[in-house]
């Protein structure tokens, strides 16, 4: 459905080589004896360009941008990448199945068995290679990172840190790395490249180009979070059998936190029990351990305590008193 049919887009052709003409051609004809196009006289024009696939064949595109501006979009959710990962735990063995023109088949999937594999201990997945009870960075993606060229301008900055988010649960304080180059992003920021951004461009290379391998997660056995706080920032790791799961780290809003240093290590491990999982915990104040039902997706008061899921602070009159008059919590078990 349009929004507004009066303003139809009608996009010329893009220039092309004559090599790249003649793959469009055949690639035309092949998809119209196919049965896959037929011809057409729309009112509504879109170009299409050739993209260089890995295996060195040619992928062509079309170009709807002008199109799905106009365009109502169908919504529905897609799943977890982090759901997906979990998944994962206990296979054995991996098997990738790559749909051939996958956006034009009706009725019939019909596979490209160049880029199936079968039966195999590890394989690329999402970005990572999962497998034998593990996931790491794809090397791959590890190569592009560190060739990187410096940022010479605010997006090209923002290009760099998406990947790099992408793979921040493989970093012990990320954020802190990275806080340099995200002040560059903000609003109102003028850009100025400087020591400590170039410093923190190089680290940030480092830090993934020697990332630990992580456990996948078994749901079924015991976590434990160990936390770490400050006034500002707080982080922990996801561990299970000895071994790293993942690395989360948050900076408190507002620029810091306002309870006390006992109270932070409460509300780190409790945020950090929420953000990793939605379990029962087992929580350890000054050697004494206190049991714990947390409910992801919401503010649940348990005892004296409320929990934010949302890493928000705590709600409630008398929270800040009752978790000053704690001792430190210095870990967490999640069953």
């Amino acid at each position: 459905m349009l929004t507004d049919e009066s303003s139809l887009p009608n996009i010329g052709l893009y220039r092309t080589s004559v090599q790249e003409s003649e793959e469009i051609k055949k690639q035309v004809q092949e998809l119209l004896e196919m049965g896959v196009i037929v011809p057409s006289c729309s009112p509504c024009g879109s170009s299409v360009l050739l993209v260089l696939k890995k295996d060195g064949g040619w992928l062509m595109c079309m170009d709807y941008r002008a199109l799905n501006k106009i365009t109502i979009k169908d919504r529905y959710p897609l799943p977890r990448i982090d759901d997906l990962i979990d998944q994962l735990e206990g296979a054995r063995f991996f098997t990738k199945l790559d749909l051939k023109s996958g956006y034009h088949q009706d009725g019939q999937l019909k596979l490209n068995g160049k880029k199936c594999e079968f039966r195999k201990d590890e394989l690329v997945y999402l970005g990572f290679i999962v497998g034998k009870g593990q996931r790491r960075i794809d090397p791959g993606k590890v190569a592009v990172i560190t060739k990187w060229p410096t940022p010479k301008i605010v997006t090209e900055v923002r290009s760099f840190m998406g990947p790099c988010q992408y793979l921040r649960k493989f970093i012990r304080y990320f954020l802190t790395y990275a806080a340099p180059l995200h002040g560059l992003t903000k609003a109102k920021v003028q850009f100025e490249w400087g020591r400590t951004h170039e410093e923190a461009f190089q680290l940030l290379k480092r830090k993934i180009s020697e990332a630990p391998v992580l456990a996948l997660p078994n749901l079924q056995q015991t976590f434990e979070v160990k936390t770490d706080a400050s006034s500002y920032t707080m982080g922990a790791v996801l561990i299970q059998d000895g071994k790293p799961v993942e690395y989360h780290f948050e900076m408190f809003s507002g620029g810091g936190c306002a309870l006390g240093s006992q109270a932070i290590g409460v509300f780190t491990c409790l945020d950090e029990a929420t953000a990793c999982t939605s379990h029962e915990v087992d929580v350890l104040f000054d050697g004494f351990q206190h049991h714990y039902q947390v409910q992801e997706g919401g503010d649940e008061q348990v005892g004296r305590y409320v929990i934010s899921s949302a890493g928000k602070g705590f709600i409630g009159g008398d929270t800040h008193s009752a978790l000053s008059s704690v001792g430190v919590c210095t870990a967490v078990r999640i069953q």
